[in-house]
């Protein structure tokens, strides 16, 4: 049986987890169970337990501690989800265990740990959760190892490639479908055998107690899947479908839900919506697989091959089966959705992949011809998100066909055949980096830990030359000095943030530097501003942590007075500049040499501050019988320096007071005398002049209390690292944990007196509309997006100091 196995790529992801449980989720007969076989069991030697045989499942039900407790670990543990008191034993036993690898293996055929403690996950920030699918035709053809996603996002389209697929071809492969026991079989299974055993499937599927107590109505559940299943592709409208089968719709909303978490259905928000719109009943619904669909809809008396319409849904369904499955092993790891306007023209785009600051659209057409109008969509989407990356339209045609510079359409083989694209450079794993350690990786000795920090487009932008700089840096202080510095990226890993905190505190008496690469994205992204903002608040655990900025693209605001304390951080270290290297080629032997010259530069500037703090440290360690004889000396020291915390408080509710006011009346007045509608040039000048002076008192109180508040929390911030340090260095003892919790206490009833009302929140954006429309209004949108910024940074500030300690 494991000879017909088909490696599976998302195999790779669960091995190179770094969590201590990992989650293999997906629908019945999808191959978890020879995933897990094959890969962990046989493979690496992991223990195997399932759940699906009734004498093991009593057993555990029975006293799930006690019985995993006697399980040999690492061990998979196979339908997990059977018992729901499971994951809360798991987090017991692996909240005692130090590894740094799976310990437990979960897999399940519907949604596992989101039931308890609450609706809430025992295992949240203890396990890595995946999903697998059914197999994509590149895995079929084993040609995954690179996901489609990454090719959409970075390759060249081979103008010169003829896909060779007709569309009978085409239907037999939507209709045989990924699941690994109807795909590898697929030439000597027939039609009607296929058929037979899909629709015992289903009926299994729906017939099993997947999940423990679930009420589950079996001829209700066949009939509203069938009506999903017929129409793939379609809005979902709830109130439709009760209609239909004369059902309640929360009852139609319950048993849809039991089929995501069967996983017999994906679903995409709508991104033209707002976030908290973005729900199960506006989003497009598609079978993870096109062979239950084409089953359905042959039961039905209709003919796919022969219904352009019926086709042209299954068509789409099929694309998506064929993308989304792949970003569980992608390297841009993006945010799924499709795209749809309101209104009399309303546009639409079928799938769109969001990654930071980037999306990639594709639209789906059945035809085989293409006009200028399929386009639409994708034109509209540009036009509206700055985001906008590259788009394509996949089609059933032979040719690859240029539409711009960023758009093309392309055959719908191409998501599978090698020679479809050329990649225009590789992408980087930190595995085959022999230099570079990962975070676990951390026995071989070196000097210090260099934490890169950047935003990807950016190093994108720069062909890579971010990422490369760093890692010649540290090829450049092994040639100065013989000795390794270990290097940490940003790999779109979801443990990124977790990782480097635990290196962090498994390297107190190395040198860590955190390196940002300062551009102007850098400091509008909210991801990187808090990353740094998170690393600045670890420099009170030691003095051994140094934040190193260099400098890609000059500030233009960098020697002015500013409220944004990311970039009043980053003005007060000693940052370098490397804007020179930006037009360099790495190709040209001559910008190589110049590239390694700055390199060098800064390696030795590392080098310096290495040798100064192991020197600090020689110090430290001859005087630390006179640091504890200092204990009682720092319990009177916290004493005073908390005193000047509690007086600050105060004053920095009054100034947060003062801005949210201020805020309120500004909007007030916007609501009152409401920007007109239909206006002339000059009715809008009229109007935003105006408006101008009504609300500019308002306005410099808002600048003021926004450089007031900052100049506050620059004091008590710096305060509370000196606090937060002073209390690390006390042995462990009542004293220790009373200064730690009056601390917590402040900085909890600081990030609580930062909420802004939501509905401020959302006028954000017409605020800034209006700013860039009307320039004497422009200092209104800047004040508002000054306050936002100052608020966040102040919340991710003290909610990491928070997590000191803990």
């Amino acid at each position: 049986m494991t000879g017909r196995y088909i490696h599976r790529p998302l195999a790779d992801q669960v091995c190179q987890s770094h969590r201590k449980v990992v989650v293999i989720e997906g629908a019945r007969a999808v191959g978890k169970t020879m995933l897990v076989q094959t890969e962990l069991v046989a493979k690496r030697n992991y223990h195997y337990a399932t759940l699906a045989d009734n004498l093991t499942y009593h057993e555990a039900l029975r006293n799930v501690d006690e019985w995993l407790s006697h399980l040999p670990r690492p061990v998979v543990i196979d339908e997990a989800q059977r018992i729901s008191d499971l994951p809360l034993a798991v987090k017991e036993i692996v909240d005692a265990s130090d590894s740094s690898t799976p310990q437990f293996i979960l897999t399940g055929s519907a949604s596992i740990t989101r039931t308890g403690l609450d609706g809430q996950d025992p295992l949240t920030r203890r396990s890595q959760r995946f999903t697998l699918s059914p197999m994509t035709i590149r895995e079929i053809n084993r040609n995954s190892d690179t996901s489609i996603v990454d090719v959409l996002w970075k390759a060249n389209p081979n103008m010169e490639w003829t896909a060779t697929e007709s569309k009978d071809e085409l239907f037999s492969r939507m209709k045989t479908g990924g699941f690994p026991s109807y795909a590898i079989n697929r030439t000597i299974m027939s039609d009607a055998e296929r058929r037979l055993y899909i629709r015992d499937d289903i009926e299994n599927t729906l017939g099993d107690t997947i999940l423990p107590e679930e009420q589950f109505n079996k001829s209700l559940a066949q009939d509203l899947l069938n009506e999903l299943l017929c129409i793939p592709g379609r809005v979902l409208n709830v109130s439709t479908l009760a209609i239909a089968l004369n059902r309640d719709k929360r009852t139609i909303q319950r048993y849809i839900s039991i089929f995501m978490r069967r996983f017999l259905l994906t679903h995409l928000p709508n991104l033209a919506l707002a976030g908290q719109k973005q729900a199960l009943a506006r989003a497009k619904i598609h079978p993870i697989d096109t062979s239950l669909s084409v089953e359905a809809i042959q039961r039905s008396g209709n003919n796919p091959l022969e219904d352009p319409v019926i086709f042209g849904m299954l068509f789409e369904s099929f694309v998506v089966n064929q993308i989304v499955p792949e970003s569980q092993w992608s390297h841009y790891h993006p945010d799924l959705f499709y795209w749809r306007t309101s209104g009399k023209e309303a546009y639409e785009v079928d799938l769109v992949l969001v990654h930071d600051n980037e999306l990639i659209g594709i639209e789906v057409k059945s035809s085989s011809k293409l006009h200028q109008g399929d386009f639409k969509g994708l034109e509209a989407l540009k036009s509206k998100d700055q985001r906008f990356k590259r788009g394509f339209v996949i089609y059933t045609g032979d040719k690859i066909l240029r539409h711009s510079s960023n758009m093309w359409a392309i055959p719908v083989s191409a998501l599978w055949e090698k020679d479809a694209f050329t990649m225009k450079q590789k992408f980087v794993s930190l595995d085959t980096i022999t230099h570079i350690s990962t975070i676990t990786e951390t026995k071989r000795v070196s000097d210090a830990n260099l934490f890169l920090s950047y935003n990807h487009a950016d190093n994108d932008f720069l062909d890579g030359k971010i990422v490369d700089l760093a890692k010649t840096i540290v090829e450049s202080y092994r040639f100065l000095t013989s000795h390794d510095v270990s290097l940490f990226i940003d790999s779109e890993s979801i443990n990124w943030g977790d990782d480097w905190r635990s290196a962090l505190r498994s390297s107190v008496d190395s040198t860590n530097f955190f390196m940002p690469a300062v551009t102007p994205n850098y400091l509008s992204s909210q991801a990187c501003r808090e990353e740094y903002l998170q690393f600045e608040a670890r420099l009170s655990e030691t003095t051994q942590n140094r934040i190193l900025p260099l400098m890609w693209q000059q500030l233009p605001n960098l020697n002015q007075n500013n409220a944004d304390p990311v970039l009043n951080s980053i003005k007060q270290t000693q940052w370098i500049n490397v804007e020179s290297l930006q037009d360099l080629s790495l190709s040209s032997p001559q910008d190589r040499q110049e590239y390694k010259k700055q390199a060098r530069i800064i390696a030795k500037r590392l080098q310096g501050i290495i040798n100064s703090n192991q020197k600090e440290l020689s110090v430290s360690s001859k005087k630390h019988d006179v640091e504890i004889m200092q204990s009682q000396r720092n319990r009177n020291d916290l004493v005073h320096r908390f005193g000047n915390i509690e007086a600050s408080l105060p004053e920095m509710n009054q100034s947060v007071n003062t801005m949210t006011s201020s805020m309120a009346d500004i909007i007030k007045t916007l609501n009152e005398s409401p920007m007109p509608a239909n206006a002339s040039a000059q009715q809008m000048i009229q109007w935003s002049e105006e408006i101008a002076q009504t609300i500019e008192p308002h306005v410099n109180a808002l600048n003021d209390s926004i450089t007031t508040l900052n100049n506050q929390w620059n004091i008590v911030s710096d305060t509370m690292r000196e606090y937060k340090k002073l209390i690390i260095q006390m042995p462990d003892s009542n004293d220790k944990h009373s200064a730690q919790e009056q601390c917590d206490s402040a900085l909890q009833s600081i990030v609580l007196s930062l909420t802004i009302d939501e509905s401020v929140r959302e006028s954000l954006g017409l605020i800034q509309m209006i700013g860039n429309m009307v320039f004497v209004l422009k200092p209104m949108s800047q004040a508002f997006e000054k306050t936002f910024n100052l608020m966040d940074s102040i919340r991710t500030t003290a909610q990491e100091l928070l997590d000191l300690e803990r």
